[in-house]
């Protein structure tokens, strides 16, 4: 479900790694809010407030890592594959039923 988000916000937006920061906070948020703070409170019967003490020191550690993951590894993923005339599905599907003779990139 996320891979669909990302792919609806990224939609017509440039290769840059703003875009990929904001979305990556942005889910980050949510996603600890909804398993953290619902969970914890919902299923585990945690105090919200107990719950909320305990997501503020997670959330900021988990915040910074995906930051720095969301700065370094999407924009290089696309520049390697998106970007890369080399990586198509048509190439792709030539070698997994095993032809041998190679296909030049459209």
């Amino acid at each position: 479900m996320l891979g669909a988000l990302a792919g609806l916000f990224l939609h017509g937006r440039e290769n840059r790694i703003r875009n990929y920061v904001l979305f990556g906070a942005a889910a980050t948020i949510v996603y600890d809010a909804i398993t953290g703070l619902g969970i914890g409170t919902l299923v585990f019967k945690q105090p919200f407030l107990a719950a909320l003490t305990g997501q503020i020191p997670f959330t900021l550690y988990h915040l910074g890592g995906n930051l720095v993951l969301s700065a370094l590894v999407p924009p290089r993923l696309y520049r390697g594959v998106v970007d890369n005339e080399q990586v198509s599905v048509r190439r792709l599907w030539h070698v997994i039923k095993g032809h041998k003779e190679a296909i030049q990139p459209e």
